[in-house]
């Protein structure tokens, strides 16, 4: 931000000089019309309204449809903090939480748009009985009794991955790994395109391993179950009851095996590959 404030004074201060050097060779520039057409190029304040994390928030709160993440707690852990006073580590009490973004917020925010509403809310969708095109053109979604019961339904591919955010070559790796959820609509043709992935949740690598998958989906799991039983929005004055549920899980080989609960790609023993038919 603060280099957007000074790129943008210096343009201000550019226009404001070549406007003033104008009025000079036309001998205008003592005229009061001149002095308050100058004093219209004010820079320096441009930015004040979004000059905090807090204010910048706020603003796409109002501007942008945001939808705000939030801290959902998990436990404790103790971490040893260096004290510069005593020259030592002292234990610390250290709350355990991941940052979650409500997937129902999400699609309202989606459907507020007019075409990806009529997209859903309209479709007409045929199964291909030749050729496989598409997710209704699977058995899946053929043979499931809830889309069969609520064929325009929203639904949601699950994708699960770890990101380090230090120096992957260094030594605190581990420690600083975060666990990334995200969601795609699959119910749009251009679902892969990056402004279509949506962010779920992030939470330390740490805190899945202690907690488990169960703890850490626990908010997103508790709002698919809403969806599945149907969720009013109102757009544009109408009143639309909304469902949707969990139609696949993406990821790669090693978060595969974490999220199944099977074994890592790195572990001494044989791993039969075989489809999984229970549910998560």
């Amino acid at each position: 931000m603060d280099e957007s404030a000074m790129v943008y004074d210096e343009i201000v201060e550019s226009l404001k000089n070549k406007v003033e050097n104008f009025l000079a060779t036309k001998n205008l520039q003592h005229e009061a019309d001149a002095q308050a057409l100058l004093n219209e190029f004010k820079a320096g304040d441009s930015f004040r309204s979004l000059n905090t994390l807090k204010k910048q928030l706020e603003a796409l709160q109002v501007q942008g449809n945001f939808v705000e993440p939030r801290d959902v707690f998990l436990g404790y852990r103790v971490e040893s903090v260096f004290c510069p006073k005593l020259q030592r580590y002292r234990p610390k009490k250290v709350l355990e939480t991941y940052q979650y973004v409500s997937i129902i917020d999400t699609i309202k925010l989606v459907l507020s748009n007019i075409a990806a509403r009529d997209k859903i809310l309209l479709s007409d969708y045929v199964p291909n009985e030749d050729f496989f095109t598409c997710f209704e053109d699977g058995q899946v979604f053929q043979n499931s009794d809830f889309y069969r019961e609520h064929p325009r339904s929203i639904r949601l591919l699950l994708y699960y991955d770890d990101v380090d955010v230090v120096n992957p070559l260094g030594s605190k790796t581990e420690i600083h790994k975060i666990g990334a959820f995200y969601a795609t609509i699959m119910n749009f043709e251009e679902n892969s395109q990056l402004g279509c992935i949506h962010t779920v949740q992030l939470c330390c690598d740490q805190d899945v391993r202690k907690y488990g998958f169960h703890a850490v989906l626990g908010e997103f799991m508790k709002e698919v179950k809403m969806l599945e039983s149907g969720v009013e929005m109102t757009f544009d004055g109408e009143t639309h009851t909304i469902y949707g549920t969990i139609a696949g899980v993406s990821a790669d080989t090693l978060a595969a095996h974490e999220i199944f609960g099977l074994l890592g790609p790195a572990a001494k023993f044989f791993v039969a590959c075989a489809k999984y038919p229970g549910t998560i």
